[in-house]
């Protein structure tokens, strides 16, 4: 272990070494160093490779050989036991790198450019080792999860990973993933939560212009004339900033048309920072029922969220009015009247009760959305019997209900 030693050695001698240009030089040369004397050979792997542009700005980089992928070049070219392969997330800069003809490593790599998975093996992915750890996602899910956030392996398996812990009884299902997919995704104490937050923060800085460029985009793409007017600026000074976008690869260019090139990002930017953030779990993984008492319960002024202990009992959904909580069972009905079992009010009651909350019962309907208290509805053969003159004026009358949702 000749090489290794001298490696040691090298390592140990760095600190005090006042030559770090030379040294950082043979730090560089040292897996080719350990490489030949053990007759070995060494293949590396350097994640987000555009990153290393930064070591340029320290003095010695500068003084010693000007760029640090210029000093990479000139080393790499005379190694012989050891290969290189590098990848990154920014691609545009990868590409300058890499393709421009004046940069150090021009052909030097062969590029392999990786984007989301196809469907197909996306779904494989999840239900691969989903079934391996004795949840198994089922298919259905496993498309319904991409359609939402794309097929990018790495949020695949941050959410699949956080859904089959939470899987009740081995057996992930819808509600399950609504709650896995609230909590990770569009909470701020969520795995990809702070993940897309630094990424903004990168993105967008504190351009407020940059951010309202993004939400916008978030909706759905945009030809730049269609963008200017949403966010209210002129076309001039939009034509400066898309071009920021694009190269931090963010924001790309078809047809005509701006959009965003990833669509997990997309979900997180309407929701952390799109006009409907206070409603958007509902609004981004509800039914189309619950999507409806949404926009209604945020029209009459109340902040509405996807909450895992409703969903996993009586209630669909948790609205939030100051520090009150109402729980929202959502029904899709024809018309009216609407009867509803005693077993089901009394079950709404009990995790009311348990809960601290008020209970309301939510009728979609094509005539809109009404909010009923439980006990409003009418004893019958059938069950209680609700119509559109026992509806709440607003949803907020229900706070004047009892917590349990008993009459008074």
């Amino acid at each position: 272990m000749i090489g290794l030693g001298k490696a040691l050695r090298l390592m140990a001698d760095y600190k005090s070494s006042r030559d770090r240009a030379n040294t950082f030089r043979a730090a560089i040369r040292m897996p080719e160093l350990v490489a030949s004397s053990e007759r070995m050979r060494f293949q590396f792997i350097l994640d987000e490779f555009q990153e290393l542009a930064g070591f340029d700005a320290f003095q010695a980089v500068r003084k010693g050989f000007g760029s640090i992928y210029t000093m990479l070049r000139e080393e790499w070219q005379e190694q012989r036991r050891c290969n290189y392969i590098v990848s990154g997330s920014a691609v545009s800069l990868l590409r300058q790198i890499t393709e421009n003809p004046s940069a150090p490593f021009f052909q030097h790599f062969t590029p392999l450019h990786l984007g989301p998975l196809p469907e197909q093996e996306a779904v494989s992915l999840l239900a691969g080792f989903s079934r391996r750890s004795g949840a198994a996602i089922p298919e259905r899910l496993c498309r319904r999860m991409i359609g939402l956030v794309g097929a990018t392996p790495y949020y695949l398996q941050v959410l699949g990973e956080e859904l089959v812990l939470a899987a009740r009884d081995g057996k992930p299902d819808d509600n399950a993933w609504k709650r896995v997919c609230q909590r990770v995704l569009l909470q701020p104490s969520g795995r990809l939560y702070q993940y897309f937050e630094l990424l903004h923060q990168k993105v967008a800085g504190r351009s407020s212009l940059l951010e309202k460029i993004l939400v916008a985009l978030s909706e759905r793409p945009a030809r730049g004339s269609e963008i200017a007017a949403a966010i209210g600026v002129t076309q001039n000074r939009l034509s400066s900033k898309l071009p920021l976008l694009e190269a931090q690869d963010v924001v790309v260019k078809q047809r005509g048309s701006y959009g965003l090139c990833d669509p997990c990002y997309a979900l997180w930017l309407r929701a952390a920072h799109g006009p409907v953030s206070s409603v958007a779990a509902p609004l981004l993984l509800g039914e189309a029922s619950e999507r409806n008492v949404a926009r209604e319960a945020a029209r009459q002024g109340v902040g509405l969220v996807y909450q895992s202990r409703a969903s996993r009992g009586a209630f669909d959904l948790l609205a939030v009015y100051q520090a009150a909580h109402i729980g929202v069972q959502v029904k899709k009905i024809a018309q009216f009247p609407v009867y509803v079992s005693e077993r089901e009010i009394g079950r709404m009651r009990h995790d009311a009760r348990a809960l601290g909350w008020r209970a309301v019962l939510a009728f979609d309907s094509e005539d809109g959305v009404s909010f009923h208290a439980p006990a409003s509805g009418r004893k019958t053969k059938r069950g209680r019997r609700y119509t559109q003159e026992t509806a709440l004026r607003h949803i907020l009358d229900a706070l004047e209900e009892l917590p349990s949702g008993d009459s008074h």
